[in-house]
């Protein structure tokens, strides 16, 4: 008994090649995947940062120039710029850096995931407690990516991200709450 192949009308028996058979649909599937996976760090349906303003710095036309091109021409070198200052360990120059190319070229997946890791790197880097603004920023910047981004190995990096500092931000929030009640079963102990 043959079987029929999806999207075909053919209809296959078990012992016929598929080579021979159906090249043609074999050779549409392989395009189409390929020009999926070659436009999926261009194409980044509605990742926009939401109207949020990166940064207030001015675009730099003096060097690259007035319009469209000089903005995605200064956003390239400050994200090139940024992930060394990463590399380096420079996390307040690389957020400031890649805040701003992201401002510069809003819709850029590769602005938005080389800003996140620094924020992330920076909220790590830092000694003291928590910044809880900062955890906010870094949660939504990585859940942006996670629901934004064409690239599904970038998806599954911001998917990781965002949920190991949400349980991070739980934990904040669990450990005030335990604070408040204990502040006010100390005070209704006192009026006791």
């Amino acid at each position: 008994m043959g079987q029929i192949l999806p999207n075909e009308n053919v209809v296959v028996s078990p012992k016929s090649n598929l080579r021979t058979v159906a090249p043609f649909s074999l050779a549409v599937w392989i395009v189409c995947a390929a020009l999926a996976s070659a436009s999926a760090d261009v194409v980044s349906p509605h990742i926009n940062g939401g109207g949020r303003v990166y940064s207030t710095e001015p675009a730099n036309t003096a060097f690259f120039g007035i319009g469209i091109s000089g903005r995605k021409a200064e956003a390239s070198a400050l994200r090139f710029e940024g992930e060394q200052d990463i590399e380096l360990g420079k996390f307040d120059e690389a957020v400031r850096k890649l805040s701003k190319a992201v401002q510069l070229d809003i819709e850029d997946p590769q602005a938005h995931i080389l800003y996140a890791r620094a924020i992330t790197a920076q909220l790590y880097a830092n000694k003291g407690p928590i910044d809880e603004g900062l955890l906010s920023r870094c949660i939504e910047e990585w859940k942006l990516i996670w629901h934004h981004d064409a690239d599904y190995i970038e998806q599954a990096e911001a998917r990781r991200q965002a949920r190991r500092l949400s349980k991070i931000a739980k934990s904040l929030k669990d450990a005030k709450r335990q604070q408040e009640k204990a502040l006010l079963a100390q005070q209704k102990h006192m009026h006791q």
